[in-house]
């Protein structure tokens, strides 16, 4: 057996005669390819040769290649010089779906706080390769600590080589203002009564935004936490309550076809002081609310949304932030029948097509 050169690229095999393969590169989609327009490309697999659109090919003889029994089909390029390149054939392509856990909110501790953000999202239409394992990472939601009003960020969720950030922990202020943490989407800024109030905290290129800002004055609400699909709404100086809210999460149809959201911001904190009465809602997508009153605390981040915990003002010990929601993988596939193995697998018809889904809502291994 000849050793060939490896390209950087995968192919998945045409679906039908007429139908080029697909290219990509690092998980991009190059174009597609229409041979035997171009002869520089054809699929050999076990002795039967054919063009890369799936026509026939005329008998040719390909010197030095054996086919050994245990051989996958691939795909051989040849350049002008006639050197062989081989390339793997993928099996299919799939949508994935990789959610960072949510950043828990802010102001446990004696402080007001600001919301969590969400959990970075990754959307990406990817070849996956046919009996390949995949370790699927889930990201647990950042946990409120009693001994520090700074928030907590949520963790990382990779599914393979691809990796969610954790959302990041909200900010607060107390004798002064106390910025939001980086992350996946970054954590609300504190707001304080004077003095400079807490930035909010950035999000991840690709995957979240950042945090808003805290404000300054009486009535000062802390920023809400940013969302995958929106920025946090900064706090605000007002008397009904000024608590920013949560960044919008990203939408997403890949678990059953209709529209859901994933990793939302939290919401903002009010200040204990007068009577206010607006909730600082959490940004859709799992985001809790902040801390509105007295009767309306704050809430945490729904589980495997990858939405981040509402802030609270901790003027009362009981009033206490929200966790983050915890994070989640979903990938899904066009096939009459399910080809892979891992996680909650379902399925649904759209359009006269099935689509298998694999739903990991905590740890474990894709078999592609």
């Amino acid at each position: 057996m000849p050793c060939y050169n490896t390209v950087p690229f995968s192919i998945i095999a045409p679906t039908a005669k007429g139908m080029g393969p697909l290219v990509w590169q690092n998980g991009n989609q190059i174009n597609r390819l229409n041979t035997p327009l171009n002869n520089s490309l054809f699929l050999y697999n076990a002795g039967a040769s054919s063009w890369a659109d799936g026509s026939a090919l005329s008998p040719i003889t390909l010197p030095n290649i054996q086919q050994s029994s245990t051989q996958a089909a691939y795909y051989l390029a040849v350049n002008g010089s006639g050197v062989l390149f081989k390339t793997p054939v993928i099996g299919y392509a799939a949508n994935i779906l990789v959610v960072g856990g949510g950043g828990s909110g802010g102001g446990t501790g004696g402080a007001r706080g600001a919301g969590g953000g969400g959990g970075g999202v990754i959307q990406i239409a990817s070849p996956l390769v046919t009996g390949a394992t995949y370790s699927v990472i889930i990201g647990s939601g950042g946990i409120v600590s009693a001994s520090s009003a700074l928030g907590v960020n949520g963790g990382n969720t990779s599914f393979g080589t691809f990796n969610a950030i954790g959302g990041g922990g909200g900010g607060y202020g107390i004798s002064s203002g106390v910025s939001g943490l980086n992350g996946g989407s970054g954590g609300g800024g504190g707001g304080i009564t004077s003095g400079t109030a807490g930035s909010g905290g950035a999000g991840t290129s690709n995957q979240g935004n950042s945090g808003g800002a805290g404000s300054t004055g009486t009535f000062s609400g802390s920023g809400g936490g940013g969302g995958a699909g929106a920025v946090g709404t900064a706090g605000t100086n007002i008397a009904a309550g000024g608590g920013g809210a949560g960044g919008l999460g990203i939408a997403s149809s890949i678990y059953n076809g209709t529209i859901q959201y994933y990793g939302g911001g939290g919401g903002g904190s009010n200040r204990d002081t007068g009577s206010p009465t607006n909730i600082p809602l959490g940004g859709n997508g799992g985001g809790g609310n902040g801390w509105a009153n007295t009767s309306t605390l704050a809430t945490s981040g729904a589980t495997n949304t990858g939405g981040g915990g509402g802030g609270t003002d901790n003027n009362v010990s009981s009033y206490v932030a929200g966790n983050g929601g915890s994070g989640i993988v979903i990938v899904s596939y066009n096939s009459p029948t399910q080809i892979a193995t891992g996680g909650i697998v379902t399925s649904y018809v759209l359009n006269g097509s099935t689509f298998w889904v694999h739903t990991f809502n905590s740890s474990g291994t894709f078999i592609a």
